[in-house]
């Protein structure tokens, strides 16, 4: 072989190794990326679950309040807690200030919301005087609730029905009022990685429900199996039971 040739050969033996390397390294990519998207999805529907388990289980706290005009003023919360309404909690190596995501879901800011912000008219909080005011009701470690291992923390925030007629969203509506003996319940879940799910719910209190029923409620339209709507909390017989509420210390 001529040398010309021996450095022909070289050179394309050199640019058959650097694609192969490069086809090499493109398919350890898409590997990864397919398992990243994986775990992606698989901490999504985790927190979705988690997010529907918290809203489950504040459901019988909710029942057996006595008056939910405490629940709305935040001096009644549930038994599913970790301390006091406020301050971090580490969470997948991010923080999650139980204050700071209220007032997120009451003005769209961190700081404290002042009464204007509170009332402002937006897209999204189209009420104005009626806007509903979030209210920390539980929240927790994932574990806490299932007794195991699990990863996560759970929040579960509520609020007036904005269509409460009474101008007060701290007061729970009374007699004829369409908004009476209603509740909007929102449950975050925060994961590993930076998932987070939330779930928003109408409660309402009504007659007593039979057993098969269940919970209709907590999804705000109509019952499962009737197709009425109103269906909500059951009372009397089928019950749930067990549950203990806190009362909130008030601040200096």
């Amino acid at each position: 072989m001529r040398r010309g040739e021996h450095g022909s050969a070289l050179l394309i033996v050199l640019l058959a190794m650097l694609l192969l390397s490069a086809l090499g390294l493109a398919l350890v990519m898409a590997g990864a990326a397919d398992v990243l998207a994986s775990g992606n999805v698989r901490a999504s529907r985790e927190t979705f679950y988690a997010a529907d388990a918290a809203l489950e289980r504040v459901l019988p706290d909710l029942q057996h309040a006595p008056d939910w005009d405490f629940v709305l003023s935040g001096a009644l919360t549930s038994g599913f807690t970790d301390g006091p309404p406020a301050g971090p909690r580490l969470v997948g190596g991010r923080t999650i200030v139980l204050d700071e995501l209220a007032n997120l879901a009451n003005c769209g800011r961190r700081e404290p919301c002042d009464q204007a912000s509170l009332e402002a008219v937006t897209e999204e909080r189209p009420w104005g005087a009626s806007n509903p005011v979030w209210r920390l009701f539980a929240w927790g470690p994932f574990s806490q609730l299932t007794g195991t291992q699990a990863s996560g923390y759970l929040v579960v925030l509520v609020a007036d029905d904005p269509l409460d007629s009474d101008g007060n969203p701290l007061r729970d509506g009374r007699g004829t009022n369409p908004g009476a003996g209603v509740l909007l319940v929102r449950a975050h879940a925060f994961g590993e990685g930076g998932a987070g799910r939330a779930i928003e719910a109408v409660v309402a209190r009504s007659a007593r429900l039979p057993v098969p029923d269940g919970y209709t409620g907590q999804r705000g339209g109509a019952g499962p199996t009737t197709g009425e709507p109103g269906a909500g909390l059951p009372v009397g017989d089928g019950a749930p039971a067990g549950t203990r509420l806190s009362l909130a210390e008030e601040g200096p």
